[in-house]
C-alpha cells in the first residue's frame, strides 16, 4: 500500500514541481538563476580549460550598466559609439571572449541562461523532490545531481565557445580547426546546445543516476537495497 501511495504521488508531485519550476515565468527566480549562471560561467572559464591563453566573461545583457562593464572586460578595444546587439527573450547573456595572445581582440557571443542551464536544473529539481526518499538522502542526490548537471552545463559552455569564437576564423581563435572537426563540433552543437529535448533527457538521467537505490527500493521492495 506504501509503495502504490509512493508511485501515485510522484507524477502529482512531479507535476507541481514542474509547473512551479518551468510553466510559470517567475521573473525572479529566472533572472535569480541567470546570475547564478554567469557567476558559474566567470568562475569555470576564467581559464579556458587546456587553453590557458583564452578567458571569457559572462555579462548580463539586460544590465543598465552593460556598456560599463563590457567596456572594463575589454579595456581600451571598445569603438567609439559601439553598442552590443540588444538582449532578447531568450538571449540574455553576452559571452566576450579574449585571447591573451592576440591583445586589443575579443569576441561577443549572445546565449541563454535558460536554454543552457535553466531547463535541465529545474527538471532534476522537480524529479528530486517528487521521488520519494530520506531527507538525508535527498540531499545527497541533490548535491551530485547538481554537480553533474553543472558538469553538463560546463560542457555546453564548451562545444558554444569552441564552435562558435575560439575555433572559428576569427582573430581572437585558440587554434585552427581541420573542416573535418568543425562538422563535427557543428554538428555536436546542434545535438547537444541547440535541441532542448537533451536538456529534459539529461536531467532525468542525472536523477536515475543519483537516485537509483531509491527507485529500486520503491519499484521492488523486496529485492532493493535498504537506503535510510
Amino acid at each position: 500500500m506504501l509503495r502504490l501511495k509512493q508511485l501515485v504521488w510522484f507524477p502529482i508531485l512531479l507535476a507541481l514541481f514542474c509547473a512551479l519550476l518551468i510553466v510559470i515565468p517567475w521573473p525572479g527566480l529566472q533572472r535569480g538563476y541567470a546570475h547564478a549562471f554567469r557567476a558559474f560561467g566567470n568562475v569555470v572559464f576564467a581559464r579556458f580549460w587546456i587553453w590557458p591563453d583564452g578567458s571569457v566573461r559572462f555579462l548580463d545583457l539586460r544590465s543598465e550598466n552593460l556598456l560599463s562593464d563590457l567596456d572594463a572586460a575589454t579595456p581600451l578595444n571598445l569603438p567609439a559609439g559601439f553598442r552590443p546587439l540588444p538582449a532578447t527573450k531568450v538571449l540574455d547573456t553576452l559571452m566576450v571572449l579574449k585571447n591573451r595572445r592576440t591583445p586589443g581582440r575579443f569576441g561577443l557571443v549572445r546565449t541563454s541562461a535558460r536554454s543552457l542551464g535553466y531547463w535541465t536544473t529545474a527538471l532534476f529539481l522537480a524529479l528530486a523532490l517528487a521521488w520519494p526518499m530520506s531527507w538525508k538522502r535527498r540531499g545527497w542526490a541533490l548535491l551530485w545531481g547538481l554537480f553533474l548537471v553543472h558538469l553538463f552545463i560546463a560542457f555546453r559552455l564548451t562545444i558554444t565557445l569552441v564552435e562558435t569564437g575560439f575555433g572559428a576564423d576569427k582573430p581572437y581563435a585558440l587554434f585552427d580547426l581541420s573542416p573535418f572537426w568543425g562538422d563535427v563540433l557543428s554538428r555536436t552543437k546542434e545535438v547537444a546546445v541547440h535541441n532542448p529535448t537533451v536538456s529534459f533527457l539529461v536531467a532525468g538521467f542525472v536523477w536515475l543516476v543519483v537516485a537509483l537505490p531509491d527507485v529500486i527500493r520503491v519499484l521492488f521492495p523486496q529485492t532493493g537495497p535498504d537506503v535510510r
